[in-house]
């Protein structure tokens, strides 16, 4: 059975990242409209999020997404034959994922900033990693569990985000954001699946 063609999946990954700044919730009443950083932000003030176990799940389970698409841009570099393009995306998604200036100054102790830090590490080693690692197979499997993980992380974080914003009483409804990136995280599972890379064995 022939090896299929590489596709690239950058443009998967920039409209992604469209849908992660477009909005996930909408509420008509209090003229609220958030995307998935903004969500997490949000949730991180909320005393119920803050006194959760484990802290801020709902704004990891928020921003980790990045993280996941992070990793499978740069797994995927050497695959589809853009690592250039694979490698800039994914160092830009990492940036993005700093916590702001004052973390550094004033604030090294904020559990909000914290959190984005972590983030911002583990994205920098997965990119690393990802873009020295040569095997395929595992180079494809990887970059699957991360898009599966990322497309799983943002539909729980999303539902929590959904719950803590009704509890203001407040009539909201799903913005096409969450979904749209939800969707991208799947297509780019499919791919990413090892079987796309079994019929040949050898190391690119």
């Amino acid at each position: 059975m022939p090896m299929p063609k590489p596709v690239p999946i950058w443009p998967l990954i920039l409209i992604a990242l469209v849908f992660y700044s477009l909005p996930w919730v909408v509420s008509p009443d209090a003229a609220l409209s958030m995307g998935a950083y903004d969500l997490a932000e949000w949730a991180s003030l909320h005393p119920v999020v803050r006194g959760s176990s484990p802290p801020l799940l709902a704004s990891f389970l928020l921003r980790a997404p990045l993280v996941g698409i992070a990793w499978a841009a740069a797994l995927n570099a050497r695959w589809d034959g853009s690592r250039a393009l694979n490698g800039v995306l994914a160092g830009a998604i990492t940036i993005a994922l700093l916590p702001p200036l004052e973390f550094f100054t004033q604030y090294a102790d904020d559990p909000n900033y914290r959190q984005q830090m972590a983030l911002t590490l583990a994205a920098f080693t997965g990119v690393v990693v990802g873009l020295a690692v040569r095997p395929a197979f595992w180079r494809q499997a990887a970059a699957f569990i991360a898009a599966v993980g990322a497309a799983a992380a943002a539909f729980v974080g999303l539902m929590q985000a959904v719950s803590l914003v009704q509890e203001f009483r407040l009539a909201i409804f799903g913005g096409f954001g969450g979904g749209g990136f939800v969707i991208c995280c799947l297509i780019l599972s499919w791919l990413c699946f090892p079987a796309r890379t079994a019929s040949t064995n050898k190391t690119r």
